[in-house]
């Protein structure tokens, strides 16, 4: 699309796969973190959903563009890196994923 701020640029949020958790193994429930999709992206506050087949679904509190599936998702809590993963769906709206 053309322009900077096109809507179609803005995701509402993800899918991840292969999440590597620095702990070890996933949270047993939901939680609220930050999430870069870019090298040197400022932080983005969403909510976490870590899923029975190891993946996780992330909506993020505000739309944020250029989120690419192929690209890394890595989780924050404050500067503490929670682990990464690879993003394979992009949520906009309330539409059916979009996939890479």
């Amino acid at each position: 699309v053309q322009g900077h701020d096109d809507p179609l640029l803005f995701a509402d949020g993800l899918r991840a796969c292969e999440f590597n958790w620095i702990a070890g193994r996933a949270p047993a429930q939901s939680f609220r973190a930050t999430i870069k999709t870019r090298y040197r992206q400022k932080d983005i506050p969403c909510h976490v959903e870590p899923t029975s087949d190891g993946t996780i679904e992330v909506r993020f509190d505000h739309p944020s563009r250029a989120v690419t599936p192929g690209q890394s998702a890595v989780l924050y809590c404050g500067q503490e890196c929670l682990g990464g993963g690879v993003i394979t769906h992009v949520h906009k709206d309330e539409q059916l994923p979009v996939h890479g």
